[in-house]
C-alpha cells in the first residue's frame, strides 16, 4: 500500500445508508448503499475511480492506472482517448451496465 500512501491524500464522504439483513443472528446481506473511490488532480479533474465494494487488485489497478494518465492532463488529445479507451474495457466486464 505504499503507493496509496506515498501518492494520494485520502478524504471520504458518507452519501448513503445500507440495511443490514439478518438471519439467524448472522448478517446475510448489505442492501444499499454506495462505494466510490476517485482518483484526482489537485485541481479536481477525475483522473479515474474504482466503483463499489472493489477487490484490492482491482483498487490498485486502478490508482496504477490513474497515475499514469497524470502525465496526460497536460495533453488534451491523450487524456479523452485514454478515458474513452479504458471505459470501454470497464463496460466491457460482465456485470457492468453503460448509462449513456
Amino acid at each position: 500500500m505504499a503507493l496509496l500512501s506515498e501518492r494520494f491524500r485520502s478524504a471520504w464522504k458518507k452519501v448513503g445508508t445500507f440495511t443490514v439483513v439478518k438471519s439467524g443472528g448472522k448478517v446475510v446481506e448489505k442492501r444499499g448503499g454506495s462505494v466510490a473511490a476517485y482518483f484526482m488532480t489537485p485541481d479536481g479533474r477525475v483522473l479515474g475511480a474504482a466503483l463499489g465494494a472493489a477487490r484490492a487488485d482491482y483498487f490498485l489497478d486502478e490508482a496504477s492506472w490513474a497515475l499514469e494518465r497524470a502525465a496526460d492532463v497536460a495533453h488534451p488529445t491523450r487524456f479523452p482517448a485514454a478515458h474513452l479507451a479504458r471505459s470501454k474495457k470497464i463496460l466491457a466486464t460482465p456485470g457492468w451496465v453503460s448509462l449513456g
